[in-house]
């Protein structure tokens, strides 16, 4: 029996409160390409983080995207 492993990154990008919704239903979208998860905030933070759960099959893509989205999305972590 061959063991398959997948190879899990994240991300953890910062968004702007009125932003965060908006880009959170797109990376849903975009089922397969990122499993998003919103990070507990400061209450009062201007900021949204969200953490995208992803693997290198999808690396690619969720980049490309995520450049395309422009100064919606700052500060990118990789995990």
């Amino acid at each position: 029996m061959t063991e398959h492993t997948v190879d899990s990154k994240s991300l953890i990008i910062r968004v702007k409160k009125e932003d965060s919704a908006f880009v959170y239903a797109l990376l849903e979208a975009l089922e397969g390409v990122a499993l998003p998860s919103t990070l507990p905030s400061i209450t009062g933070s201007p900021d949204r983080d969200i953490q995208l759960s992803y693997t290198k099959d999808f690396e690619l893509e969720l980049r490309e995207l995520l450049s395309s989205l422009g100064e919606i999305v700052y500060e990118p972590k990789i995990l």
